[in-house]
């Protein structure tokens, strides 16, 4: 009888973590990278990407050199399969200014022409397959 018992609790916690399950861990995500580029070539080299689709978004920092790395649960994660649109951002929370000095967001200026720091306005939208995926972005100075 006791052995019944045994077995009833580690069913019902097995059970009950399956349905549980965690944030994030139950999706897959795919590598995304590329690069953001003015039109005349140089590199974008501050900033964020920001990808915000219907069920997912996600995020990567601009490096020196233009390129980037999303991540969606975890830092250069990549990102799950979907459409997305694509905008960028002066830091994870999307502002659109240089930090000239950490956390001096009123000395910076734009980091791109207006129309790239909203996902409405941008006019950037990719898909992300279940494969690596790499996407080069192309924006304009500011004005």
């Amino acid at each position: 009888m006791r052995t019944i018992a045994l077995m009833g609790m580690f069913l019902a916690g097995t059970m009950s973590l399956a349905v549980s399950g965690c944030g994030g861990g139950d999706v897959p995500t795919y590598r995304v990278s590329g690069t953001v580029k003015f039109k005349d070539g140089s590199p974008l080299t501050k900033g964020t990407v920001f990808f915000d689709g219907d069920a997912h978004s996600a995020n990567g920092q601009i490096g020196e050199d233009g390129s980037y790395y999303l991540g969606s649960f975890s830092q250069s994660d990549g990102a799950p399969v979907g459409t997305y649109k694509v905008y960028i951002g002066g830091d994870a929370a999307g502002s659109g200014y240089v930090d000239l000095e950490a956390g001096d967001k009123a000395s910076g200026g734009p980091l791109v022409a207006n129309k790239y720091l909203s996902a409405e306005t941008s006019g950037l939208t990719f898909e992300v397959k279940a494969q690596s995926n790499e996407f080069n972005i192309e924006v304009e100075k500011p004005n």
